[in-house]
C-alpha cells in the first residue's frame, strides 16, 4: 500500500510539473490602466478556456465598503442568468466581490468552449 501511494504521489508531481512547464503567462497592456494576463490552456486537446475579468477598487471609505459588500450580495444571480442561461457562454460562470488586503475587487468569470476570450 505504501509503495502504491508513493508511486501515485510521484506521478501526480510529474503531472503538476508538466502542466507548470507548459503554462506560460503573458502580460498584455490593452489600455490605460488595463492589463490582461493570458495563460495558455495546459491540457492538450482541451478546447475550453476561462476568462476572469477583475475590476479593482481602492481602499474606500466605510460607506463605499458597505456599498461594495451590498453589491456583492446582488451580482451573482444576474451574472449567472445572463452569462450561463441566456448567452450560454460556459458551464462555469459567475460574479463576486472580493478583497486583496485593503483593496476590493469585482470579478466576473466564465469557463467554457463556446467563444474564445
Amino acid at each position: 500500500i505504501i509503495d502504491t501511494a508513493v508511486t501515485n504521489m510521484r506521478n501526480a508531481n510529474r503531472l503538476i510539473d508538466d502542466l507548470d512547464a507548459r503554462a506560460r503567462v503573458r502580460s498584455v497592456q490593452v489600455g490605460k490602466g488595463v492589463t490582461e494576463l493570458r495563460l495558455q490552456n495546459p491540457i492538450d486537446g482541451d478546447t475550453s478556456h476561462a476568462t476572469v475579468a477583475m475590476y479593482q477598487y481602492g481602499e474606500g471609505t466605510m460607506r463605499e465598503k458597505v456599498l461594495i459588500s451590498l453589491l456583492g450580495t446582488m451580482i451573482h444571480t444576474p451574472m449567472f442568468k445572463r452569462l450561463r442561461t441566456e448567452l450560454q457562454l460556459g458551464y462555469i460562470v459567475g460574479g463576486s466581490i472580493g478583497r486583496n488586503g485593503p483593496a476590493y475587487h469585482m470579478a466576473v468569470h466564465v469557463q467554457g468552449a463556446k467563444e474564445k476570450p
